[in-house]
């Protein structure tokens, strides 16, 4: 970062420091007066108060009139208060006559004299309602006399602390006057009090608490009124209290505040001006745009805005430092520790502030540079939301897990009523058993979890390990049959990827030898033709035997083609409504000197007629026609060919069926392949490719082709849907 590029964020920071000042200081310091600062309008007030209450209206003996009453109750409590009067008379007897023992007689007669006179007022005090009334008042105005002379002397203390006060009030309704110094002396601060800004006075007093015997402990409330006081209260600049320093320190502060308004107007101007900079420097190499790349934006933001609080709350305290140091001056105690302390914390809130808006940048950048779906995509939301949504694919899982919450919630509720009804002991046993139970059951799953993992591991490695024994109708034990079952899939798979291997080897072989031969045969016979001392019955000999050999390799080639098209599916299927019974008649009869030169018996059972087939004639009388040709070539001569047609379920059923003239040794399956043949010598002509084939064929028309081998007999079984 440049120094230019510092002076801009440092200037922008001067800024937010002078708004928090403005913001903080500006109601009290700007536009207002000393004397009008809450703090001290508000003190003055209760002064006011206070020298009303008592000064003006102070507490009398008037104020407890309605106290001083005696009632019939005052008179009889006064006289229960120490029992009744035979219980009286007896204390008064046992008390004198323990104090006359061992006592001389001058003693004895003013013993007896005193007695007697208590006896006296005992007994007048149960048969003289004036006589008690007489001493109630007494008691009460004891009391009362307490009470003033204590408000007395709170008053003295109240007043001598508000000495640098001068006042001048008075009551319209009593016009009594309260007066103290001279409120015509040059001040720094008056306050006016009008007729109705004072509260009446309301003091309660607990009769009870001023220990005097023989009166009930009640509650008095006394009120003064001081609504019709009014007058002037002002503190004078001589006065020797801390207000006159507070009036410097007011005044300074005021220059503060409005030198920082002048400076955050003008920082603000110029940070404006620099804008366009100050973005570019937090735009450009921004290295917190590769560190927060991976946090989720909604947290990102929730860091953002905590962040900007807890600088700006930082750079808020700072409002606080002029203010410090404009005390400091004024009383002249200005400390160096203290000034480079609140330095450093400025310092410190500075590079927080710099960190912040870098992070803040980075914030707004990421924004920018994704749609409003990716944004969401990146919320600790959207993944607590996904979390839920995989948690609930199965919803017997997420149904479980929430139960099982729920069960241990509930378990704990149980235990807590429990509690209520035996002891806190049985409580936890119970409890206890609970949590072992639940527990043991969710060891038993993450065993079963663990056993699952195990067996997946073990078939990723390639072992075969035994099927694992999970019942049950829990997911787990579900997942354990999905996981067998992929395995036997899998090894399927790798069966089936082995016996491919084997016949993709095969195939080369075989299509190799199968256009090898013919071609060998035409470049021999080539050779002998470019003989010159050959005749001419030879050389036609040699040609057509050349002829028949290049006739045998382009059928090779044709059909090798046309079996790698289906196989493909890159055929174009040309379908009509076509009669199959017909079409199988047909197929037979053109093969008919054929079988009967193979000395083989055709047996043909056609179910019914017409089977009408929505289908590819042309392609379908291909298929039957390389059926009728590999069973004339490869059948034992003298054996029956049997042929059946027939309608099953809307379903075209064709089968062949034939002995063969040689062993079967070859899995049936395979006889499909491409260049599969049965005669693995190969000594027949043909080119392996006839049941292939016909295969892509049926599969080309959504069937099915299968072959059977039991011993010698060989049967190819055709289903195919009669509409698709």
């Amino acid at each position: 970062m440049r120094i230019k590029h510092f002076v801009h964020l440092f200037i922008t920071f001067v800024v937010l420091v002078a708004l928090c000042v403005i913001i903080e200081r500006g109601p009290v310091y700007i536009g207002k007066t000393y004397g009008q600062s809450s703090q001290l309008q508000n003190e003055a007030h209760t002064v006011a108060q206070t020298i009303a209450a008592h000064v003006i209206q102070p507490l009398t003996k008037e104020h407890f009139n309605d106290y001083l009453t005696v009632t019939a109750k005052d008179v009889e409590a006064y006289r229960h208060y120490y029992g009744t009067l035979s219980e009286q008379l007896t204390k008064i007897e046992a008390e004198y006559a323990q104090k006359q023992q061992s006592v001389n007689e001058d003693v004895a007669r003013a013993l007896e004299q005193e007695r007697a006179e208590k006896i006296a007022d005992i007994e007048r005090v149960f048969t003289d309602d004036a006589y008690v009334r007489t001493k109630v008042l007494a008691l009460k105005e004891q009391v009362v006399q307490k009470i003033v002379i204590e408000e007395a002397k709170k008053q003295q203390n109240n007043l001598s602390s508000f000495t640098y006060y001068s006042y001048d009030l008075y009551d319209s309704k009593t016009m009594r006057e309260a007066a103290f110094g001279n409120i015509h002396d040059d001040a720094i601060f008056t306050h006016h009090i009008e007729e109705g800004d004072l509260q009446n006075v309301r003091r309660t007093f607990l009769i009870g608490s001023y220990d005097v015997p023989a009166l009930q402990p009640i509650s008095y409330t006394v009120e003064r009124s001081l609504q019709h006081v009014w007058g002037t209260m002002t503190i004078a600049k001589r006065a020797n209290v801390s207000y006159v320093s507070e009036y410097s320190i007011f005044v300074m502060m005021q220059y503060v505040v409005y030198s920082m308004m002048a400076m955050a107007v003008i920082g603000a101007l110029y940070a404006w001006r620099v804008r366009r900079n100050v973005r570019k420097v937090l735009c450009c190499n921004n290295p917190f745009v590769t560190y927060t790349a991976s946090v989720p934006i909604d947290m990102f933001a929730l860091f953002i805005i905590g962040a900007i609080y807890i600088v700006w709350a930082f750079i808020y305290s700072l409002s606080y430092t002029p203010g410090m140091f404009v005390i400091d001056i004024v009383q002249e105690r200005i400390s160096i520790y203290e000034w480079t302390k609140q330095l450093t914390w400025a310092t410190i809130i500075f590079v927080m502030f710099i960190i912040v808006l870098y992070v803040a940048f980075a914030f707004v950048m990421r924004v920018k540079t994704l749609s409003w779906q990716q944004l969401w995509r990146q919320t600790v939301l959207y993944k607590g939301i996904d979390i839920v949504r995989i948690a609930f694919q199965k919803r017997s899982i997420g149904t479980k897990i929430v139960l099982w919450m729920v069960a241990f919630s509930g378990a704990s509720f149980l235990v807590g009523e429990f509690r209520g009804v035996y002891s806190a002991t049985e409580a936890v046993i119970v409890l206890t058993v609970i949590v072992v139970l639940l527990f043991f059951m969710m060891l038993h799953r993450v065993g079963q979890l663990t056993t699952i993992m195990s067996y997946t591991a073990d078939v990723v490695n390639g072992q075969t390990p035994k099927a694992i024994s999970i019942t049950g109708n829990h997911p787990l034990a579900h997942h354990s049959e999905h996981v067998q079952t992929l395995r036997e899939g899998m090894r399927d798979s790798l069966l089936e990827q082995q016996k491919s291997e084997r016949l993709k080897t095969e195939l080369i072989t075989n299509v190799s030898h199968d256009l090898r031969t013919p071609l060998t045969a035409i470049m021999t016979y080539t050779e002998l033709l470019k003989q010159p001392h050959i005749d001419e019955v030879e050389r036609q000999k040699y040609v057509t035997i050349v002829d028949a050999k290049a006739s045998r390799l382009k059928v090779l080639i044709d059909d090798l083609f046309e079996v790698s098209k289906m196989a493909s599916g890159d055929v174009e299927m040309q379908k009509s409504k076509v009669d199959v019974a017909q079409l199988v008649q047909q197929a037979i009869g053109e093969h008919e000197e054929a079988f009967k030169a193979a000395q083989l018996d055709v047996r043909v059972t056609i179910a019914q007629q017409p089977i009408e087939a929505y289908i590819d004639g042309q392609k379908w009388w291909r298929m039957f026609d390389n059926l009728l040709v590999n069973a004339y070539k490869y059948s034992l001569p003298n054996t029956r060919v049997y042929i059946h047609l027939r309608l099953e379920d809307d379903e075209i059923y064709l089968s062949v069926k034939n002995v063969a003239n040689y062993a079967l040794n070859e899995d049936a399956t395979e006889l499909v392949e491409r260049f599969k043949r049965a005669d693995t010598a190969r000594h027949t002509e043909g080119s392996g490719l006839g049941l292939a084939i016909a295969a892509s064929i049926v599969n080309l028309h959504q069937g099915d082709m299968t072959i059977d081998v039991d011993g010698d007999l060989f049967k190819v079984v055709v289903r195919m849907p009669r509409t698709v």
